[in-house]
């Protein structure tokens, strides 16, 4: 072969090798290409949203290991609705159930979608279990955290149908991650699905300087007051948080909170051992400095009762001892703090004629505690999320919830008030206050074992009750010298009666209140369901549900009592025994209308319900009655109108 020829040959071969190349790479393309594009088909994901407190559903559905829920807010999960997305298997489905706060987990799981938790009724999500269903779930894992109150994500990740959350520690759900993964093909020659790791759990940042830098040592027996003290000197100087590390801090006088104060105390209890004489606090500011900007968080704050109480104390263990007391600060945020077995647990008054403004508390837990909480001088405060337990014994003048004067615009929402010899809850002015509490708002609150429900008095305006159990008391409500009420949405039950403090609403020298949609299970009560006392006007109660009523009157206004424009309809009123009258308005000018009710007896029939004497005026129109031979007595001075006997089906 010539040179010419070879050439050619060369040329030939590779120009075949350099196409049979372009052949395979083309090949191999589309082959991966096809690769990918099956891969991201039967990609299957998850997608969820959840129901956060003040914001609803707001945030919208978040997808594959997003954070749904909120940090640092300090807002409860109430709900959650999940369901899989992309390519998703036959007969694949997920499934869930949640433990809701004072109901425990959810007999039913919800699935594919469906809602779980609770909406509109304020309560947290405390923990959750998801799995997969169906006959593809061996392939594929649910992988689940939750942002725990007071833990943050410190729990980490868990799968398939494994709790995140808690249960039994009252640990609200702040946020929520959910991951689904395919597992590894097991005995195949395939490469293995690729598993994303999650990301490693977060735990509080702990920035600044510690109490250890200044010697404390946390050992339950070491006094660390002085090092508690230069430390919250330093880090306020520096602005910067101080880090209380878990341990017991023996301190054994008070310690000063300055301007800028940050403490971060999760796991950390500051003990003050019960003082013999004078009452000392553990934290409190100096009201000849008006401070601001001072964050608490995650501290336990603990004495012991071991000393008997006097005066308002009688009858009770106390300690001497007060977690907190601020005069003169604006800014504060407590958050996720625990108190046990203090004189007052938070106590806030002003500092010479400066309010405390801008407070703003949330997970508080107090217990045996004298009075959980005592407030006045202070604008703007808000509590969330918390339970107040009093100590048992002590006088009627102990409340779980003292509101005092010289406050306006407080919100109290999701609280719980327990336990308390006096009121669970009470709004009362005080003649040491040139003004009375103004704007103090309840929302979806509880009252639980105190002998009142709640006291509303000595001048407070401007209350409104939205949501309120009270369950365990003598008197639900106990109202006197206040004006501009709204009560609604009300349920009482469990009476205790006292040898006082009996019924459900005691009204007394009020104005302009509003009562509607109250429940009512007169099981136990005694006295009166409504007690009049002195000057009542313009109240409108409307909407009631009254059961179990027995031997009891519905209305009992006293004989120096005085109605005006007061009105009560659209109620319902169920007695199971009646022995007199019912409803009587005594007072000599007394004024009021009684219309569309409906009063039943289902105990032995009684003569009449209602006897107004002469000197009332009281319009009774439009009711309709059984269980009673006639809805007025024949000496009643009422005037009454078409009214209806459901037996009879005759008007009167």
């Amino acid at each position: 072969m010539n040179l010419k020829e070879e050439s050619k040959t060369t040329r030939f071969i590779a120009t075949l090798v350099m196409s049979f190349l372009i052949i395979g790479t083309f090949f191999s393309s589309n082959v991966f290409a096809e690769e990918l594009e099956t891969e991201a088909v039967n990609a299957i994901g998850v997608t969820y949203r959840t129901h956060i407190q003040n914001e609803g559903w707001a945030q919208g559905w978040m997808s594959n290991g997003q954070l749904s829920g909120s940090e640092g807010k300090s807002y409860r999960l109430e709900g959650i609705e999940i369901k899989l997305t992309g390519a998703v298997p036959a007969g694949l489905g997920i499934e869930y159930r949640t433990h809701v706060q004072n109901k425990g987990w959810e007999q039913k799981w919800a699935a594919n979608g469906g809602f779980s938790g609770s909406e509109g009724e304020g309560l947290r999500l405390e923990g959750i279990q998801i799995r997969l269903t169906g006959a593809s779930a061996a392939e594929y894992t649910v992988k689940y955290r939750t942002h725990i109150q007071n833990e943050g994500w410190a729990q980490g990740w868990v799968s398939d149908g494994a709790l995140a959350g808690s249960e039994g520690k009252s640990l609200r759900l702040e946020a929520i991650e959910i991951t689904i993964e395919k597992l590894p093909a097991v005995a195949t020659s395939e490469p293995a699905s690729v598993v994303t790791t999650p990301p490693p759990p977060t735990t509080p940042v702990n920035q600044g300087v510690s109490v250890k830098d200044f010697g404390a040592k946390g050992d339950g027996v070491t006094n660390d007051t002085a090092a508690i003290q230069n430390a919250i000197n330093d880090a306020s100087s520096k602005n910067v948080t101080l880090t209380i590390p878990a341990g017991t801090y023996v301190v054994t006088s008070q310690l000063e909170v300055k301007n800028n104060t940050r403490i971060s105390g999760y796991g950390a209890t500051l003990y003050m051992a019960p003082q013999p004489s004078a009452v000392a606090n553990i934290l409190w500011s100096n009201p000849a400095s008006y401070i601001s900007n001072v964050t608490l968080e995650g501290l336990t704050l603990q004495s012991q009762n071991t000393i008997a109480g006097a005066d308002y104390y009688a009858n009770s263990m106390i300690s001497n001892v007060q977690g907190m007391f601020f005069q003169g600060i604006s800014n504060l945020t407590i958050k996720d703090v625990s108190m046990d077995s203090m004189y007052v647990g938070l106590k806030m008054g002003q500092s010479g004629s400066s309010r405390n403004q801008g407070v703003t508390v949330s997970n508080l837990k107090i217990d045996k505690t004298g009075m959980p909480i005592q407030i006045s001088g202070t604008n703007n405060l808000t509590m969330t999320d918390s339970i107040l337990n009093a100590n048992d014994g002590g006088t009627k003048w102990l409340h779980a919830a003292y509101i005092r004067g010289d406050k306006s615009n407080f919100l109290f929402r999701n609280v719980e008030f327990n336990n308390a010899p006096g009121g669970g809850i009470a709004v009362a002015g005080n003649e040491k206050f040139p003004t009375p509490p103004d704007h103090i708002v309840f929302e979806n609150c509880r009252v639980k074992n105190s002998v009142v429900g709640m006291h509303i008095n000595t001048g407070a305006n401007n209350v409104t009750v939205k949501g309120l159990t009270i369950t365990g008391s003598g008197l639900g409500f106990k109202i006197a010298d206040a004006n501009s009420l709204t009560i609604s949405d009300v349920n009482i039950s469990g009476a205790k009666p006292t040898t006082t403090d009996i019924g459900a609403f005691s009204i007394g020298n009020s104005y302009q209140a509003s009562i509607s949609n109250v429940t009512v299970d007169s099981t136990g009560m005694a006295g009166a369901l409504y007690w009049f006392i002195g000057e009542v006007k313009d109240t409108t109660i409307s909407g009631m549900n009254v059961t179990n009523v027995n031997k009891i009157p519905l209305i009992s206004a006293s004989s120096t009592s005085k109605t005006t424009n007061v009105v009560v309809e659209n109620s319902s009123f169920q007695y199971s025994s009646i022995d007199k009258y019912g409803i009587g308005f005594r007072g000599v000018g007394s004024q009021a209308v009684l219309r569309n009710n409906t009063f039943t007896n289902s105990g032995a029939s009684y003569s009449y319900l209602i006897y107004n004497p002469e000197g009332t005026q009281v319009q009774v129109s439009n009711n309709s009655y059984s269980g009673f031979q006639r809805l007025n007595s024949s000496s009643d001075f009422s005037v009454a109108t078409n009214n209806f006997n459901l037996l009879t089906a005759k008007v009167y």
